[in-house]
């Protein structure tokens, strides 16, 4: 369709017409690498001309437990929506598409469903970075069509067969509520210890999503570890490769906070990574143990590191007299 809109411009508008926000990672993800600078410029001239509205705002900083809403840390985020001349040029040249576009900068309750906003189109970006995207359908115009009682619909090809894939996007669900959804749908959450409990009560996989994606990789330097370290790192490799603290300060018997300053040091090194796990996800109240491995995929999965969190108790119990 030949329009005098560049076909950026075009897109994200076709995007836009079915979420309310998305933010600037967001945007550029959409497209290729090499069409950044152009993606800058389209964004900048659709906020001169009213197209689009921006703001900043804070949301959740990703975290292997809770997601918490009001009383945890924040990390700022540049957010756009659409303005009554970008509504206007979506009826315009997709009528038919049109009947649920969510226009206006998010107010009331809108407002403090920005941050699942952002996870929907995370979740969508999940998709479009890996299959053949057809169409995607909104949860509004899902409950009205079909009543279907998903966040997000994602149509996709494969081997020319369309698939259909219904999502559902949890921030922090109760068991009750995780056990009272379908069976059927593809599970998405921005906490460890979600994931886990979603894994745990429907024996599903549960994708997690991450805003901060994109983030700069940390260029490798050589680092220099103390001889305690290499007895930490020694220890983690021959318990399987993930122990928790008090598992490692009680083999190696030294003092629990002279050990937890020796896994944040190799942690802040990059020569140990960190999960937390509970006993019985979705059941177990209280704080999940944190585990400390020496590669990321020793802890990639929940029986990962349930089976590491087994490990450590049985190396704290050999330890005691």
């Amino acid at each position: 369709m030949a329009t005098k809109y560049n076909p950026i411009l075009i897109d994200l508008l076709k995007i836009m017409a079915k979420i309310r926000v998305i933010s600037d990672n967001h945007a550029y993800r959409f497209f290729d690498e090499t069409e950044r600078g152009e993606v800058t410029a389209t964004l900048r001239n659709a906020l001169e001309r009213k197209i689009f509205g921006t703001k900043i705002v804070l949301v959740p900083e990703p975290s292997d437990g809770k997601v918490r809403g009001r009383s945890g840390r924040k990390v700022a985020i540049r957010i756009y929506y659409l303005l009554e001349p970008g509504k206007r040029m979506i009826e315009r040249y997709w009528k038919k598409g049109s009947d649920f576009v969510r226009c206006g900068q998010p107010i009331g309750i809108h407002k403090g469903r920005i941050y699942h906003d952002l996870l929907i189109v995370e979740s969508l970006l999940w998709f479009f970075e890996r299959f053949t995207v057809v169409d995607f359908i909104n949860e509004d115009q899902l409950r009205s069509d079909d009543d279907v009682l998903a966040d997000l619909r994602v149509i996709t090809i494969e081997n020319d067969k369309h698939r259909v894939h219904d999502c559902e996007i949890v921030v922090q669900n109760s068991r009750q509520q995780i056990e009272g959804k379908s069976d059927h749908l593809i599970w998405f959450s921005p906490s460890v210890r979600q994931c886990d409990a979603i894994e745990s009560i429907k024996k599903a996989p549960v994708i997690h999503l991450n805003l901060q994606h994109q983030q700069p990789q940390k260029q490798h330097q050589a680092v220099t570890i103390t001889g305690n370290e290499q007895l930490v790192l020694n220890l983690i490799g021959i318990y399987g490769g993930a122990l928790t603290a008090p598992a490692v300060a009680k083999r190696l018997r030294k003092d629990p906070g002279q050990t937890n300053v020796l896994v944040k040091g190799l942690e802040a090194k990059g020569l140990l990574f960190t999960a937390s796990v509970q006993a019985n996800p979705g059941i177990s109240p209280g704080r999940p143990a944190k585990l400390f491995a020496i590669s990321p995929m020793k802890i990639t999965t929940l029986n990962d590191r349930l089976h590491a969190l087994e490990v450590s108790k049985n190396a704290i119990d050999c330890s005691n007299p």
